[in-house]
């Protein structure tokens, strides 16, 4: 077996500025060797990628940043594993700006699609790919121009001072409608697929990172779902001890609500301003939630149905215990459910996420459940919210499904058909997932 050297405290300040974009400090690593250290990294992106904060997660320079890091720093400790020190890197994927045979098989649904062959695909940079383009898709000019106006006019909306949250919302809702029929054209999307070429960027890498943003986006949106679900519960609970107890318990879930809301943005806000760290910004909305949950939501929901069923005991069936009683009982059920959902959730979107990211394709996910613990109580109920789950990624999960993941032969040579080397950037089996 050959010596595993450590990572030590220079190696780390020669790097301080990557491990920093990971939020990971010397005392974390320093003294570690490369299994430990490789160990710790994936847990720590696999964390920051899918940590459920706009700014952070779902922000494309953020991820972008997040995802070079990692990569550099895979190959910085990479030397650790053999005994030597280690070596600084660059993984900028450039290429000489041709489409390359694995990036046409990658996406040849979509070239197949349009009725573009590899033969006269392969080799030609993006202006030659237009030009294909056009020749195939005479529509394909008008339609660009229009995708390209309607982002302008969004993005003019979206920058306008004189506009608050709600008018930008409204104002860009319809174009965004107009926009949407756009970028599901097959020209378009390809379009879209081939721009990096501009920039001489691999297509596989930057079309997987795309891709797995939107689905970190997509469940950025649902976890609203169960930060809301407490609402039928909290108004039904509010409204049955009202009329068997006292109204002023109205009062009270106000004040707390607003407590919590404003203790809640100004953790957002020092997370925003990055005075504090995303393991201290996720414990600090764990606690808010979990001091909501145990002082105020479940109390008041067992106090509830304690006030229906002694109501039901003594005065029989009434109008108010038939109508309020089920109610109670579906909004119990919806709270119980919701933290299921919120973890199908993020483990739908972890799994695709380590198959779109990860270049190991040993490391890839086969099916969502064995991101749970063995004994998690869940592995239950996820054969029942995992449909619903589906059902919500079903857009961005048939985008995962259209690309060639298997089918990219891996014994291609990097060499295309007009002759021109390929890039020497990142190799094909950590492309493949």
């Amino acid at each position: 077996m050959s010596q595993h050297f450590k990572l030590t405290g220079q190696e780390f300040y020669d790097s301080n500025g990557l491990f920093n974009v990971l939020e990971i400090k010397a005392e974390q690593i320093v003294g570690k060797d490369y299994q430990a250290l490789s160990k710790f990294l994936k847990k720590q992106y696999n964390k920051l990628i899918l940590v459920n904060h706009p700014d952070k997660g779902g922000n494309k320079n953020r991820f972008d940043q997040i995802y070079k890091a990692y990569q550099e720093l895979k190959k910085y400790i990479k030397p650790l594993e053999s005994g030597n020190p280690c070596v600084k890197v660059s993984v900028d994927a450039e290429s000489n700006g041709r489409l390359t045979a694995r990036e046409f098989h990658y996406r040849r649904k979509l070239f197949n699609e349009l009725k573009i062959s590899e033969e006269e695909a392969v080799g030609k940079d993006f202006d030659g790919l237009i030009a294909i383009l056009k020749r195939n898709d005479c529509s394909f000019g008008e339609d660009l121009k229009s995708y390209n106006e309607l982002q302008a006019q969004i993005e003019r909306i979206l920058l306008n001072p004189n506009l608050d949250n709600f008018q930008r919302s409204v104002q860009s809702a319809k174009l965004m409608q107009e926009l949407y029929q756009y970028i599901a054209k097959p020209s378009i999307q390809l379009f879209n697929y081939i721009t990096p070429l501009k920039e001489k960027r691999s297509l596989i890498e930057e079309d997987k990172k795309t891709l797995a943003l939107k689905f970190i986006e997509r469940k950025n949106a649902l976890m609203l779902v169960p930060k809301i679900s407490f609402l039928p519960l909290a108004i039904l609970t509010t409204i049955t001890i009202g009329c068997y107890f006292s109204w002023w318990i109205i009062a009270l879930n106000i004040i707390i609500n607003n407590a919590s809301r404003l203790l809640v943005g100004h953790y957002m806000k020092k997370y925003a301003n990055s005075e504090i760290s995303t393991d201290e910004f996720i414990s600090k909305m764990s606690y808010i939630e979990l001091s909501s949950k145990l002082l105020i939501n479940y109390p008041l929901a067992a106090f509830s149905v304690y006030l229906v069923t002694i109501n039901f005991i003594a005065n029989g069936l009434t109008v108010g215990g038939a109508v309020l009683g089920p109610l109670l009982l579906l909004a119990v059920l919806i709270e119980m459910l919701a933290p299921v959902f919120s973890k199908g959730c993020e483990i739908y979107a972890d799994k695709h996420t380590k198959d779109l990211l990860e270049e190991d394709p040993r490391d890839r996910v086969q099916k969502e459940t064995d991101l749970l613990g063995r004994y998690d109580p869940r592995r239950l109920l996820m054969p029942i919210i995992m449909p619903l789950v589906r059902k919500c990624f079903a857009e961005v999960a048939s985008k995962f499904a259209e690309r060639n993941f298997d089918e990219v032969k891996t014994d291609m040579p990097d060499v295309n058909t007009e002759g021109l080397s390929n890039p020497q950037a990142i190799e094909f089996a950590q492309q493949t997932v």
